[in-house]
């Protein structure tokens, strides 16, 4: 990254940060309760957003009373499915990613699993600026561990503590705050996490900043790297 952001990567978290993925979640879980004859209520899609397949289908094994693993094969194929119809780009993200890409290495550390995380990237023509995506099948724990963050920049040859985590989610703002990143939080979820620095969205103050022109607000914290007094904790 260029001197006036102050780090030398940038980690991307994928769903709800750079691609919008509840509509896909939403008709997953549709197409499977409706195999069965039920309809999914507005507390069982609160209670899976933002987890790992396996977590999601050990929830949906425990409500339907169904074997994990044979639910994690069918709502994992059901999301799949629903890409081409449901995602899309969150605004601003491509020229976001696209901007940042152009001056230092960009890497996303997902939830998804790696067919889902390809599938997802590349539909949103995001899979051409990131240097390095993980998944959470290529690694240990998913979030909130902090595994798919110290993948992420082990895989671009970052020191974890140089590197600048995007996050929406709490889950993936305890994950990378456990790998020893810099947490910039973005949209409404982000606020309910301990994150260095907050965004209402990804747009033209993310661009601004990675271009060597930071807000007034952000100017401290990214210079150096460290959270900014003001920064939401």
């Amino acid at each position: 990254m260029n001197r006036t952001s102050g780090f030398a990567a940038v980690v991307f978290d994928c769903d709800g940060t750079l691609m919008d993925t509840d509509a896909c979640v939403e008709a997953a879980l549709d197409a499977v309760f409706a195999r069965r004859g039920l309809v999914c209520d507005a507390s069982t899609r609160a209670a899976v957003a933002g987890h790992a397949v396996g977590w999601q289908a050990g929830f949906l094994g425990d409500l339907l009373g169904e074997p994990a693993a044979d639910l994690a094969r069918e709502f994992a194929c059901a999301l799949v499915e629903a890409v081409p119809r449901s995602a899309k780009p969150m605004p601003g993200a491509v020229d976001v990613v696209a901007a940042t890409a152009a001056r230092g290495p960009v890497a996303v550390a997902s939830n998804s699993f790696r067919e889902l995380l390809s599938a997802t990237l590349a539909y949103g023509r995001l899979d051409r600026l990131v240097d390095v995506s993980v998944a959470a099948d290529e690694v240990a724990a998913p979030k909130p561990a902090p595994d798919l963050y110290l993948a992420a920049c082990a895989r671009l040859g970052v020191a974890p503590e140089r590197a600048l985590a995007v996050e929406d989610s709490r889950t993936g703002i305890e994950a990378a705050r456990a790998a020893g990143l810099t947490v910039l939080g973005v949209g409404a979820r982000a606020r309910e996490g301990r994150v260095d620095q907050w965004m209402p969205c990804l747009d033209g103050a993310f661009v601004r900043l990675v271009e060597g022109e930071p807000s007034a607000a952000l100017s401290q914290a990214f210079r150096s790297g460290r959270p900014a007094s003001g920064g939401v904790r």
